[in-house]
């Protein structure tokens, strides 16, 4: 709840980490190459258009997350990692950071989390008074 307006998002849930959506904004909870857990903000890449993921980016350092719209076969969706561009340096490469589950908790209003990603993908907005 912010203020007086709930906001229904979704997440998806995977061995490395959380990522959790609500529209333009994402929550980050994850472990890098490292092994170093890191919470980050991102913000939704409304600039590109794509069929198959959404964009989004984290606000501190630059890297790029994507997230498949539409689950594999199996019911898991394709999360991938894009590191921040160097100064001056080629584009990275964007890796394969997990598969990951829709998460149904906290989809809200008796709402499937399935049906809050379809209804934010298509631009639907979800909040409630």
């Amino acid at each position: 709840m912010i203020g007086q307006v709930e906001h229904i998002g979704w997440g998806l849930s995977g061995s490395r980490g959380r990522h959790y959506v609500f529209g333009g904004l994402a929550l980050a909870d994850y472990t890098d190459s490292a092994g170093q857990r890191r919470i980050m903000a991102l913000q939704h890449e409304d600039q590109i258009k794509d069929e198959r993921y959404l964009y989004y980016v984290e606000l501190r350092t630059g890297h790029r997350w994507a997230f498949a719209k539409r689950a594999a076969r199996d019911g898991a969706y394709g999360v991938y990692f894009q590191l921040a561009a160097a100064a001056g340096g080629t584009k990275p490469k964007w890796l394969p950071f997990h598969r990951a589950r829709l998460e149904e908790a906290g989809a809200g209003q008796g709402r499937r989390a399935e049906e809050v990603m379809i209804n934010a993908i298509s631009g639907e907005q979800t909040c409630s008074r």
